[in-house]
Formats: structure tokens, C-alpha cells, sequence
């Protein structure tokens, strides 16, 4: 690879590398054989899964933790991804050695204006003595190297039979087979991703294995039928080779392992990369349990996935086994999980109608808004959990702008995932999931109902905490005079939007302002919920704040010792 072949020059500085073409032409695979190769010649190799924002920030952040030694709060002590990258790159400069940075699947560079637009440039290190290697399907990512850009096209003949041979496992060296072989892949068109599936499909299939001149009849007649059935920019998007032998596996895997082809299609609304097994493992092992002691959502997926049995977690082993044999997922050793790779990913849900999206993303999102609950004090774990969160969610909204339809418990399922988001410190994935489910609950219940409120309300922490402090306020106050006309201006619920607009113009330097209405709440709150309610506490520490900030520390002192010695007489002196 030509990164390699520059690496002994005199001039240090950071080296951009290239590596493009269509999907399943074996751009990746290309890497991993040059790190194999070439691995010694690295101080350390960093693989970043760059196929979505989301994943590109978890794997950061998992770098930041490996260079810095360091692990990460969650909430508003966790340190920011904005934080992160720059303490990343900042730790390449001068150091000694050779570092490799790749940045895979970077394929959404094109359109600055797309949701799912990345800026790959500020993700990339800038150090001396760092190698990156892009892979993209986008041409456009030949723009960010100087070097001559490594183009992935077709598989040499030669080398696609070996592909295509090490993965059916064949030992015959007649003439007869190597010619069959030879037409087999050319029929593929010696594309990579084609060849390895068609490779573990034969292997499996002992009609097929025993005889591979059986395999291109059926396949052409597979495709036939493909050609009819499927969308034309489906063709377009994957090639017919692919649908083709997708499709074949998917059948075989339907006869043989039923419960392994719809945890496929469950797999299909996730994130394509880090599929942690312990996501669904979880309730397997509460299967000792009636079925009936899980949750109704735990129920629906575990019994869509396994619905002649109860299930197990060898079953489910089973069938992430079933799926890697037929090189439909892979297992990620460096992350003790499985990928997919992005075409089939995404053609495990285009091969789907509509209503049949919606039905599938939404089990998904209740799967891992039950995820959402375990291991609530593990930051690894919530950050691995984010981008699956995202992709599931993104599908699922973008079902119903088709459809137009949801339900209360899927709205619920969404507000559960925004307050994880939330707490989780992912103020931009909550403001979207926060969006949907306030502008849900508006149309289920109208725009004055206390729930609706309360949805509004947490929209507008959400957007607090971006920054945003205008929209903030505005939406505050909005909150504000409809609680009061709603519930009543001595509405506990009312008293904390007060407290919520009071915040945000603290947050402004409206110091007066702020001041006068935390007067105002914390008088209510004495009033309406007594001196030693836990609410009316937290106005007396608000307004102290407030009063710190315009340099008022005598009278700022004095409301925090009287709310001190409150908490100390309600909570006890041991308390936080």
C-alpha cells in the first residue's frame, strides 16, 4: 500500500491515505491486510468506526480513556466529545513514533447540509508521525490527501477465486471445479463482499458443497426473479450480485435457523457496528422466570425473536452463530462484539415494506429502551448504547413521516430514550428524540394538557443545556403562562417552571431578573409545599447562586447556611 511505501521519507508530517470505491469491494479488508502486515511499524493502530457520528464520538471517547488513562462520569461532569477530539490530537504532538489512525466507512462527506453529514477533517490528526487511511464509497474523499488515492474496484480473477475458495472451504483441484470457480466469480463480477457470502453459503449447503456446478443454474434463476420483484434503484444501489446472494442466504437461513433470520432483521435497525451480545443477552438469562415476570416490551421482541419456545441464551448464541457461518455478521475480537457490514445492514432493511419498518424499528427501540435501564452507573456501557439508540430511532421517524402514524407507547418508549440521552450528557440526540415526543404528545393530548407541558418543558431544558439560551427562555416563558392558566400559579408544576425560566436567565447574566423570580418561587414553593420541602431547598439554593453571581457573597452565604442547616435537620448531617 502506498502509505507504507512513503513512510521512510525525511519529511515528517502527518501522511492522508485514501482508500475508495463501491461498497463490498473490499476496501476494509484491504486495510486489515496492510495492518497485518505492517502492524510493527506502529507504535498503535486506532480503528475508528466513522459511519455515523455516534460512532465516531464512542470511539473517540474510548481513545481518549486509553491515552489519557482515564474513565468518564456521565451527566453534566462528563466530559464533552467537543473536549475529547482535541485532547486526542493534541496528544499525537510530540510524541516519538509512528502512529496509524483509520478512519473507516467514512461515507456520508458529500453534502454539508445532509443530517447525517460528517466533517471528517475535524476528527483527523494533525501530528507529525500519524497515517491516516480513509475509506469512503464517496470519490469525493480524494480531495483530503495529496497522495495518490488508492481506488478499490474489481478483485483481480486471481484473487477472487482465493477468496471465493478459502471461504466454501473447497479441497478438489480438478480442472472441472477451477473452471467452475472461475465462472462463479465472474459472474459475481469479482466483487468482494459477493464472493465471501456466496463462499460461506456454499459451505454450508452440502447439495452445493458436494457439487458447485449446481450453484450458478440456481442463482440465475434467483436473480431473475429478483430483477422482477425488487425496486430498480435497490438493483442500482447494491448490484444484482449481491441482492442475489443475499437473498439466497437469507432463505437458507429462514429453512434452517428461523429464529436466526428474524434476530436479522432485528439486527437490521441497530447500529451496524458494535453488537454487543449482552444487549439481548440480558433477559435471556430471566428466562428461568415465567415469561409473563418480563417486561411487556422484554416480551414482545424475546417472543418475536423465539416465538415457538421460551428461548435461551444458547439459543440465542445459536443464532448469532447461524448468521456469522452464512458471513451475514462478523465478530470484532478487539471489541468482543459483532458487525455487519453497511450493504447488508442497509439491505436488511430495504428488502422491507413501510409498515413492516415501522413494525421492526419499533420493537427494536423497546428492546434497547429496556437496555436503557441496566447498568445505569457503567459510562462504557451507556456510550456503547447511543449510537444503536440513534440508528433504531432514526429509522423509526423516518417510517412515521411515511406513515404518520404512532401510538402512546411508542411515544412513552421515545421519552424513556430522551432521558437516558439526557442524563447521559447526549444534549443533541435528546433534543431530537425530545422534539418527536413533545410534538407526539401535542397531537395525542393538545397542546395545553399537563403531559404536553411536561414534554415541552424537558424540550426546553434540552435546549438550555445546548447553548441555546434564547430559544430557552422563550420556550420558558411560553411554559410558564400556560402552566399558570392550566394548573394555577401555586401549581407545584408551575412553581418549577418558574424556577426552570428563572435558571436560563441566570444562565444569560439576567441577574436581576433571575433573582426577582427565584424570590418569587421560593416564597410559593414556602408557601405552597412548607420551608422544608426538598423543592423549596432547591430555590433556596438557586437564588443563593444567583446572588454569588452578582458578587452579593455576605447574602449569598447566609441563604446557603439557612438551607444547609434546613437539609442537615430534614435529611440528617450525613447526607449529600
Amino acid at each position: 500500500m502506498r502509505l507504507h511505501d512513503l513512510k521512510d521519507d525525511e519529511v515528517e508530517d502527518v501522511r492522508i491515505l485514501v482508500v475508495w470505491g463501491l461498497g463490498g469491494a473490499g476496501k476494509s479488508q484491504l486495510v486489515l491486510n496492510y495492518i497485518r502486515e505492517y502492524r510493527r511499524d506502529y507504535a498503535a493502530v486506532f480503528w475508528i468506526e466513522a459511519g455515523s457520528k455516534e460512532s465516531i464520538e464512542r470511539d473517540y471517547i474510548q481513545i481518549y480513556r486509553f491515552l489519557y488513562g482515564r474513565q468518564m462520569d456521565t451527566g453534566p461532569r462528563m466530559v464533552k466529545v467537543e473536549d475529547t477530539v482535541p485532547m486526542v490530537k493534541r496528544w499525537f504532538h510530540g510524541r516519538e513514533g509512528r502512529w496509524l489512525v483509520v478512519l473507516d466507512s467514512a461515507d456520508t462527506i458529500d453534502n454539508d447540509r445532509d443530517k447525517s453529514y460528517i466533517d471528517l477533517e475535524y476528527f483527523m490528526p494533525d501530528a507529525p508521525g500519524v497515517h491516516v487511511i480513509i475509506t469512503s464509497r464517496s470519490s469525493t474523499a480524494k480531495e483530503m490527501t495529496t497522495l495518490e488515492a488508492v481506488e478499490v474496484a474489481d478483485m483481480e480473477p486471481a484473487e477472487a477465486v482465493a477468496l471465493f475458495r478459502r471461504g466454501a472451504k473447497l479441497q478438489e483441484e480438478g480442472q472441472e471445479i477451477r473452471t467452475e470457480v472461475a465462472q462463479i466469480v465472474k459472474e459475481l463480477g469479482y466483487l468482494a463482499l459477493a464472493i465471501t457470502l456466496v463462499g460461506s453459503y456454499i459451505s454450508v449447503i452440502p447439495r452445493l458443497s458436494s457439487d458447485i456446478r449446481k450453484y450458478l443454474p440456481e442463482y440465475r434463476e434467483r436473480r431473475k426473479e429478483l430483477l422482477h420483484q425488487r425496486p430498480q434503484q435497490h438493483i442500482h444501489r447494491y448490484g444484482e450480485s449481491v441482492l442475489s446472494t443475499w437473498e439466497a442466504s437469507f432463505d437458507a437461513i429462514t429453512h434452517q435457523h428461523p429464529a436466526a433470520s428474524r434476530l436479522l432483521s432485528v439486527l437490521a435497525f441497530m447500529n451496524f457496528d458494535d453488537i454487543f451480545i449482552s444487549l439481548f443477552d440480558r433477559k435471556a438469562t430471566h428466562i428461568t422466570e415465567p415469561l409473563e415476570a418480563l417486561s411487556s416490551s422484554a416480551q414482545t421482541w424475546w417472543l418475536y425473536i423465539f416465538p415457538e419456545t421460551d428461548g435461551n441464551s444458547y439459543e440465542l448464541e445459536s443464532a448469532f452463530q447461524t448468521l456469522q457461518t452464512y458471513s451475514l455478521i462478523q465478530w470484532r475480537s478487539d471489541q468482543r462484539s459483532y458487525s455487519m457490514h453497511k450493504l447488508v445492514h442497509a439491505w436488511g432493511q430495504d428488502r422491507l415494506e413501510a409498515t413492516r419498518q415501522e413494525q421492526l424499528s419499533s420493537l427494536t427501540l423497546e428492546l434497547l429502551a429496556d437496555a436503557t435501564t441496566d447498568y445505569q452507573s457503567d459510562s462504557s456501557y451507556r456510550l456503547r448504547l447511543v449510537p444503536h439508540l440513534m440508528a433504531s430511532f432514526s429509522v423509526y421517524s423516518q417510517t412515521y413521516n411515511s406513515i404518520g402514524e404512532t401510538t402512546r407507547d411508542r411515544l412513552t418508549t421515545i421519552k424513556r430514550i430522551g432521558d437516558f440521552l439526557y442524563t447521559t450528557g447526549r444534549w443533541t440526540e435528546a433534543y431530537n428524540t425530545r422534539v418527536f415526543y413533545f410534538q407526539g404528545m401535542r397531537k395525542f393530548l393538545g397542546a395545553e394538557h399537563p403531559d404536553t407541558l411536561g414534554s415541552m418543558n424537558n424540550l426546553a431544558e434540552v435546549i438550555r443545556h445546548q447553548g441555546k439560551y434564547e430559544e430557552a427562555e422563550e420556550m420558558h416563558r411560553q411554559i410558564l403562562a400556560l402552566k399558570e392558566t392550566v394548573l394555577g400559579k401555586e401549581h407545584p408544576h408551575t412553581l418549577g417552571s418558574m424556577n426552570n425560566l428563572a435558571s436560563v436567565l441566570d444562565s444569560q447574566g439576567k441577574y436581576k431578573e433571575a433573582e426577582e423570580m427565584h424570590r418569587q418561587a421560593l416564597a410559593l414553593r414556602k408557601t405552597v409545599l412548607g420551608k422544608e420541602h426538598p423543592d423549596t431547598l432547591g430555590s433556596m439554593n438557586n437564588l443563593a447562586e444567583v446572588m454569588r453571581h452578582q458578587g452579593k457573597y455576605e447574602e449569598a452565604e447566609e441563604i446557603h447556611r439557612q438551607a444547609l442547616a434546613l437539609r442537615e435537620t430534614v435529611l440528617g448531617k450525613g447526607a449529600s
